[in-house]
């Protein structure tokens, strides 16, 4: 993960460490938004990119980076006043060009890699299309866009009706996808204890239009500051922008059929109902939003417990829903799945949530096949309640200082309820035993118990009614509980520059790819490697031979298996439709029978996947003489990328491999010692031990019988650690530590030129504090280097 701090922060730095920036004009180190324009930092979040920026902006548009033509981004998008741009509707895992004219002329280019959004769980059994986005995560092609802020919220107007509360009341009346994009707060006003809105109305408040807020059950109940969305089939996403969206003091209800919902990126606060509902709905889709307490100033229920609003998350009488990288905070009444023991609800999946201090209802869950999977409890209450025929899969979940994490209640009349746990982690946390409480069960054992009435008995078993397949929960990511529990503190709830990973700035943004055809191919070489050459990376770099082949070699291919260059990227694409053989690469260099090799390269796998598919494979000879491979970048039995070393033994990631997803590896091995480690993109490094002799090849495969997959990439670069004095990488003062004392130093030269430690030793000193190999101390290296000072495991980009 690349965590960046301001500009802002390094100059603090500065001063702590005494040193004053000397400058022609005094006001460079905090120059206004009028004197300059520049970008602070962009990056990439699920299908989304952004950038935060000083000065003024008058133009942002943006291109897939093999692409020759930009888009402008919306102008509702860029928001000069807090510095910051935001671009939604990316195309998941795919690196994109972004550039920015200042007003004051600069431009200035980005290059930044979007993540995706994990379109798992039943909302997507089956069924595609939810939302107004594609799965790819671009918008529809028909997609209609509107924006809406706490200034335009009842003069937005759309489809011939004004005020977003009277569009989305209407969503019937909507026939085509629509993405409503929320930025900043939208407020209303919300009634005192004493029923009145006085607070709010002197405070200038104004009401959001087309809300239902009224007394109920003959003075008994309230139905405060809702918006019922009503129908809507068309495709609707309601999404927030940016980090800041809030909806304060009102809610949702999607009812009366809806269908194709997404609601995404927004915070909910004070919410004296519920916050976002679901009522008699199906293929319904809520991620990445942070739920806070809910505030009723005046309840009228006579148990007194609406205080803290109604339901965060009430899903009633649904199908198909999927609640995922949500974070619930102290919330009270957080999710309801039935209002009644009688209400039926189907098909329910909750992944990748943070219940942080909830009180209860996470979920009280009724009449409903629900699986439950990689959610993080810490200190909460009553966590799955089931009641009333509910069937429960609790798979793989986290929880830490919880009172009660499983509960049964029977019903008389509507059954017993039945809960399933396989690979929870229960830490200084209880529950009371039940036998329909089966904790620590094995996978495949039957989910169901005596007097249950469900129509889906052991549905998690059976792929007719759920994602089932090889004896596992089919989803794009099951991480073991420990892992659950990092991943959704990382991860859940709204955009943070913590959940996006940092780009990079582009100084040759014209450099474009060409249409792939065998007309850019070239032949590939055979020559033996003759000598080594030295570079500025501290790495004696050895040349490399590449050979095509296939595999087996004993037969004839019947079908192409090929390998073809394409000069415009310096790819190299591994062609293969054979039944019998797979196309192979073969890249050989001088042996190695000691000290510390690296090997680095990018990788594209595409097609079709399949399990254990170890396309990189490093070779040489084992310690008994044989001709062997010594370790390989490859995927495990369950498609998640891995590193298998001696006795072909997996070291697994928790990632699961993304088709045409670039990858970059890096293999670091201690020959010696005889260990190897992976470090795959910014994901934690895996170590295995290796069988070893001697190191002399890179080999590249496709697949023998499969003919769905394809293999892209690039020539490797391999590497020994040179001989004479080295260097750290962000060392500025040369005293062999990376501290903010190297910070400060780096932004001192960037604002005096005034000479850093290390480059009074090495002429090579920008190789170890141009960080982000920008070719250009900026800002942006000090920013690195003081991340690095406060977190060694931060990787900078020269370190990738």
């Amino acid at each position: 993960m690349k965590k960046i701090f301001s500009l802002f922060l390094s100059i603090a730095m500065l001063a702590t460490l005494g040193i004053v920036p000397v400058t022609a004009n005094a006001d460079v180190a905090t120059a206004s938004a009028t004197e300059a324009f520049s970008v602070q930092g962009c990056y990439g979040w699920n299908e989304y990119a952004y950038a935060k920026f000083t000065g003024s902006v008058s133009e942002v548009s943006y291109k897939k980076t093999t692409e020759n033509n930009y888009t402008k981004v919306d102008s509702e998008l860029i928001r000069n006043s807090e510095g910051r741009v935001d671009i939604p509707g990316l195309a998941k895992n795919t690196e994109y060009t972004i550039k920015f004219v200042g007003t004051d002329g600069t431009t200035v280019y980005y290059n930044v890699t979007t993540k995706a959004n994990d379109r798992s769980g039943y909302a997507f059994f089956n069924h595609s299309g939810i939302g107004a986005y594609n799965e790819d995560g671009t918008l529809k092609s028909n997609a209609d866009v509107i924006y809406v802020t706490n200034e335009t919220k009842n003069t937005v107007t759309y489809n011939g009706i004004t005020g977003i509360g009277n569009i989305l009341k209407n969503a019937s009346r909507i026939s085509k996808p629509l993405a409503v994009r929320i930025i900043g707060t939208i407020d209303t006003q919300t009634r005192d204890a004493d029923g009145t809105k006085t607070t709010d109305i002197n405070n200038g408040v104004v009401a959001i239009d087309g809300l239902i807020d009224k007394v109920i059950s003959n003075g008994k109940d309230s139905y405060f500051n809702m918006l019922d969305v009503a129908g809507s089939k068309g495709g609707l996403t309601v999404e927030g922008i940016g980090d800041d969206a809030n909806i304060l003091k009102w809610g949702f209800t999607f009812k009366s059929n809806c269908q194709d919902v997404e609601v995404r990126n927004l915070t909910f606060s004070k919410y004296p109902e519920d916050a976002c509902a679901a009522e008699d709905s199906k293929y319904f889709w809520l991620h990445n939003c942070v739920f806070n307490i809910g505030e009723n100033k005046y309840d009228l229920t006579e148990e007194q417990d609406k205080g803290e609003g109604d339901g965060a998350t009430d899903m009633n009488g649904n199908s198909n829903v999927t609640i995922a990288y949500c974070r619930y905070n102290q919330t009270h009444k957080t999710s309801l799945n039935g209002g009644s023991d009688s209400v039926k609800s189907y098909n329910y999946t909750y992944h990748h949530n943070f219940f942080n201090g909830c009180k209860s209802r996470l979920p009280l869950t009724r009449q409903v096949n629900l699986h439950m999977y990689n959610n993080y409890y810490l200190n909460c209450g009553t966590c799955i309640d089931a009641r009333a025929s509910a069937l429960v899969l609790s798979e793989n979940q986290y929880f830490e200082g919880s009172s009660n994490c499983y509960k049964v209640t029977a019903s008389s009349s509507e059954g017993n309820p039945a809960i399933k746990a396989v690979g929870d982690i229960l830490t200084s946390s209880k529950y009371t035993k039940r036998d329909n409480i089966m904790n620590d069960a094995s996978r495949d054992a039957a989910l169901t118990t005596t007097g249950n009435k469900n129509a889906n008995p052991s549905f998690d078993t059976n792929s007719s009614v759920f994602y089932y397949s090889n004896g596992a929960s089919n989803v794009e990511k099951m991480n073991t509980a420990e892992q659950a529990k990092a991943e959704c503190s990382t991860y859940a709830g709204v955009l943070e520059d913590t959940k996006a990973d940092a780009g990079s700035i582009n100084t040759n943004p014209d450099v474009t790819v060409s249409t792939v055809s065998t007309e850019t191919t070239t032949e590939i070489t055979t020559e033996v490697p003759t000598e080594t050459t030295t570079v500025d990376d501290g790495l004696k770099h050895l040349d490399v031979s590449s050979s095509k082949t296939f595999e087996p070699a004993d037969v004839t291919p019947d079908g192409t298996v090929d390998v073809l260059y394409f000069a415009d990227t310096d790819e190299y694409l591994l062609q293969d439709n054979a039944t019998n053989a797979s196309s192979a690469w073969n890249n050989t260099f001088e042996p190695q029978k000691s000290g510390k090799l690296v090997i680095t390269g990018k990788l594209t796998a595409g097609g079709k996947a399949g399990s254990k598919w170890a396309f990189c494979r490093v070779k040489g000879i084992n310690a008994a003489g044989e001709a062997n491979e010594i370790a390989a970048f490859t995927t495990d039995a369950n498609k998640n990328l891995a590193l298998r070393g001696i006795n072909k033994e997996y070291v697994s990631s928790t990632t699961a491999l993304e088709l045409d997803k670039t990858y970059n590896y890096k293999f670091e091995f201690d020959i010696d010692n005889k260990t190897v480690t992976l470090t795959i993109d910014d994901m934690a490094p895996l170590t295995a031990a290796i069988d070893v002799s001697e190191i002399s090849s890179v080999y590249f495969v496709t697949a023998t019988s499969d003919t769905e997959r394809t293999l892209t990439v690039t020539k490797p670069v391999v590497g020994v650690v040179s001989e004479g004095e080295t260097y750290v990488y962000g060392d500025a003062d040369n005293d062999t530590a990376v501290t903010a004392a190297d910070s400060a130093m780096i932004m001192q030269k960037v604002l005096t030129d005034a000479p850093t430690t290390l480059e009074t030793v090495t002429d090579k000193y920008m190789t170890y504090i141009d960080v982000d190999k920008s070719g250009v101390l900026t800002a942006a290296d000090a920013t690195y280097v003081l991340q690095k000072s406060l977190d060694s495991t931060f990787k900078m980009p020269c370190e990738k």
